[in-house]
Order: C-alpha cells, then structure tokens, then sequence
C-alpha cells in the first residue's frame, strides 16, 4: 500500500481561515509495517492530531507508535529549517492543520519562539477543548463533515491579530527572498531589530534564515512546476551562483541537490515534499 494514496489535503472551507491556515489534511490507514520518511525544510507550522498513536522525539527523529485506542495526542511541528525523519506504524488515524507562519501564536496563544524548535506534544492547557472538538472530527468519515467541524473550532480560536505588520513583511520576503532586511526597515519605518525581534517571537527563526528557507522552497516549486533537476533552472535568480546554491541545499537536506531533487516526492495536491525509504 502507498502512503500517498492515503493522505488528503483540503483547504478550509471558511474563507477567513485562509489568512491564517493553508490547509488540512486526514491520513487513515491500516499500515502496520514501520515505515519511514524524511520531511524538508518548511515554512509552515503544522498540528498533528492522532487518534489511537503515540509519539517519540529523539535527536531529529520522530516515531509514531500504535498507543491507546481512540486516544488522542497533538503534535507541534514548528517551522522547520533542517530535514525531519520520521518513522510510523499503524495503523494511522491522523488530522493535521498546516498554518501559515506568522499565525499559529494568534490560534495557540503562545509566541512561537518561546516554544521548543523541535515537534513537541501540545500545551496541556489547549487539551481540554481540543479533546472535545476532535473527538468529533473523528467520529465521522465523510470529509466535508470533518472540514465543517475544523472550520467552525478554528473560527473560534482567532484572535485580533496584534502585529499586522509582520504578515506584510513576510509577503515581501515571500515575493522576493534576496530583498535586503534594511530595505524592508526603511520601507515600513520600523528598526531592523523590530523586525528581528518579530521573527524570532511569532515565526520561530531569525528573517534571514526565513529568507534562506523561501529560497529552497522556491527552488522546490521550480522543480515541480518544470520537472527540471537543471541546477542553474532550479537555482533561478535568487542565487549568486551555483554554488550558494548548492551549498544551501546541502544545509537544508544534508544531500547534494542532484540527490534530493531525484528522490523527493509531492503528497496529494499540498506543499509537504518527502523521501522515503
């Protein structure tokens, strides 16, 4: 059985939550076998709600394991620099929420920054109300229901966004990863250090780590959008040369790119890539 028939990504329903959540995804399956897989650099953070499993975190590698059945446990993914192994046995009942980056604080009421940048279990304050609401999602099978129940938990969640300003500067970056932080500074009469400092606090990483981390991500959607593994395609104009190029993909993956781009995998219609072994 292939894993990539059994994940399905949709968007939220509700068209407030696309400023703050990507999309969902719901993975079931009857998996027995350990199996296991290596996650890249994202600049998401993702909630994985598991329904009969339970979680180790160790030296970058996350296991899954069967657990008690019909109990729940959460998992922070905060946003990821380096690659994630991960290593799971089913069988696998899971619902994830993949948020934009400057959002999930305004959901979880935690600054991201204060939080561990490895996957964590979730606050235990949040548990209460989030055992309740996805006991529900899990109790049914159709999708559209268990989308409606998301939707209709999350509405609840937001709360008046505080630095309106930070989604502006990582549209900017986003737009254009080699844009100089000064410039931005100047551009919306805020100190550098400002913006440091929001980063550091709601993203999880320094802007110019999140300047490098769009960068491979955009070489990623060249290479899905042309089916190119040309360096100099992949590269495009973000890039002094091929060799910066080179060298950020071997930080982010550990591999050369030749070898990443070969073996990397799309799940579904979202942004998760992966490896397997």
């Amino acid at each position: 059985m292939s894993i990539m028939t059994e994940i399905l990504a949709q968007v939220p329903r509700n068209p407030v939550l696309s400023d703050y959540i990507d999309y969902y995804y719901f993975q079931k399956s009857e998996w027995l076998k350990p199996w296991t897989y290596t996650f890249y650099p994202n600049n998401r953070v993702t909630i994985s709600i598991y329904q009969g499993s339970k979680y180790n975190y160790r030296n970058g590698e996350t296991t899954i394991l069967p657990g008690k059945e019909n109990q729940l446990s959460g998992i922070l993914t905060p946003l990821q620099l380096l690659p994630l192994q991960v290593t799971q046995s089913g069988p696998i009942d899971k619902v994830a929420i993949v948020f934009k980056p400057d959002k999930i604080g305004f959901i979880l009421r935690h600054q991201i920054g204060r939080l561990s940048n490895s996957p964590q279990e979730l606050p235990h304050s949040l548990l209460p109300s989030w055992n309740q609401a996805f006991n529900n999602v899990f109790e049914t099978d159709k999708i559209d229901e268990k989308i409606k129940l998301l939707d209709d938990f999350f509405i609840n969640k937001i709360k008046e966004l505080e630095h309106p300003l930070l989604h502006l500067l990582i549209t900017k970056i986003e737009g254009n990863p080699s844009t100089n932080i000064q410039d931005l500074a100047r551009e919306f009469n805020c100190s550098r250090k400002s913006i440091h400092r929001w980063f550091q606090k709601l993203v999880g990483c320094s802007p110019e780590s999140y300047k490098a981390l769009i960068k491979f991500r955009k070489s990623i959607g060249i290479w899905q959008q042309e089916s190119t593994t040309k360096l100099s395609d992949l590269a495009g104009s973000d890039f002094y040369d091929q060799s910066h190029f080179i060298r950020l993909v071997r930080k982010m993956t550990g591999q050369s790119p030749k070898h990443f781009f070969d073996n990397l995998e799309r799940v579904g219609q979202s942004s998760i890539f992966w490896s397997s072994d």
